[in-house]
């Protein structure tokens, strides 16, 4: 997994993430092919009580692991913990800590398709949520919509959202999006 750098454009600033699957370069008209067969394991996400830093970006990944992977965000950030898209990503044992803040969605899966298997998430907004809004809509994506999702053995705390959360797809969400 690549840090990202800081070349002032927002989706790739090392000021909105802990970690990231960036950055991204589109390549033959596709996002996908930098952030594959990634696995992290056993391993803590700290915010460090940031306020704009979110803890566990992901986008256009394909093949990702989680394995006992703790997020913990910053009480007053504004940034969801963990959000992202990609085909076949699985998350084990999942923690998600600390998020108090309106907005702060604790798990929020947008695009392709992903599975939880056992998770603790605490949330300021919703617990876990997927799909994406046309508002909240991230270009790093092949025009990709949600098409699977799967959670067994999740608790959520949320604060002033839901529990969980589904939106319903914009069509073409990412289509005006740059360099597109």
């Amino acid at each position: 997994v690549k840090l990202a750098n800081n070349s002032g454009n927002m989706f790739t600033s090392n000021t909105s993430a802990v970690l990231r699957s960036g950055p991204w370069v589109k390549t033959n008209g596709s996002w996908y092919g930098q952030a594959d067969n990634i696995t992290i394991r056993n391993v803590v996400l700290d915010s460090n009580n940031k306020w704009a830093l979110g803890v566990l970006e992901l986008y256009s990944v394909r093949n990702f692991r989680a394995h006992n992977v703790t997020l913990i965000q910053g009480q007053w950030n504004t940034q969801w913990a963990l959000r992202g898209s990609g085909r076949n990503a699985k998350f084990f044992d999942l923690k998600v800590l600390g998020a108090a803040h309106l907005y702060q969605d604790g798990f929020h899966w947008e695009g392709g398709d992903c599975e939880v298997n056992g998770a603790f998430i605490q949330s300021g907004d919703d617990g876990l949520a997927v799909g994406c809004d046309q508002v909240n809509a991230n270009p790093f994506r092949d025009d990709e919509p949600l098409t699977s999702f799967v959670a067994c053995g999740v608790r959520v705390e949320s604060c002033r959202g839901a529990a969980r959360k589904g939106y319903r797809a914009a069509t073409a969400p990412w289509s005006g999006a740059p360099n597109n």
